[in-house]
């Protein structure tokens, strides 16, 4: 049975299915539904009915790196992206985020801006100014909600400021906006 995850305004829910793999430091933790279809070959499932954004379409699967120290919100994150049928690596640390957000370019990079060794503002910068990985769309997500906080955001490049805490459908719109190439209105 996957575990119960608990995001930041304490919703409790059960993600579909998680399969995770660790990196050799522990830092690194790459989730991805079991139910897809896609491992056993039998390529993507149709989009489902209801309402709800679907967020990929029927090429690759999207992936989207999560960097967030708060362990319980980031895996609430997983989860909840994980509903939407995204591939998702989650890290915990600036660190870890550059590294990684580098290696894979990915889709979308969602960074907490507070986080040890290097902070979301400083991976927001450093990617945006590298030629490899300058137009992968970031949004940053933080508890402090000041407009000093948001300037420094915009000026490191961010694509999108989500605060804590938020809901599911706040981070699913603002996930669909920014895999749609849509501007992120935060």
């Amino acid at each position: 049975m996957p575990p119960r995850c608990v995001g930041a305004e304490g919703m409790g829910f059960m993600p579909a299915a998680l399969d995770h793999a660790q990196g050799a430091n522990g830092d690194v933790i790459e989730f991805a539904p079991q139910s897809s279809g896609i491992a056993q070959g039998r390529g993507r499932r149709p989009p489902r009915a209801g309402g709800r954004a679907l967020i990929t379409g029927y090429g690759r699967r999207r992936t989207v790196l999560i960097a967030d120290d708060e362990v319980r919100l980031a895996r609430a994150m997983v989860a909840m992206l994980d509903d939407e049928e995204l591939r998702t690596v989650l890290v915990h640390d600036g660190a870890a985020a550059l590294e990684r957000a580098q290696a894979l370019r990915p889709d979308l990079i969602i960074l907490d801006v507070m986080m040890p060794g290097r902070t979301g503002i400083e991976v927001c910068a450093s990617l945006k100014t590298h030629p490899d990985t300058r137009d992968i769309p970031i949004i940053l997500v933080t508890a402090r909600a000041e407009k000093i906080d948001r300037m420094l955001g915009d000026a490191a490049g961010a694509d999108g400021y989500l605060t804590k805490p938020f809901s599911p459908t706040e981070l699913i719109e603002l996930v669909n906006q920014a895999l749609a190439g849509r501007p992120i209105d935060t």
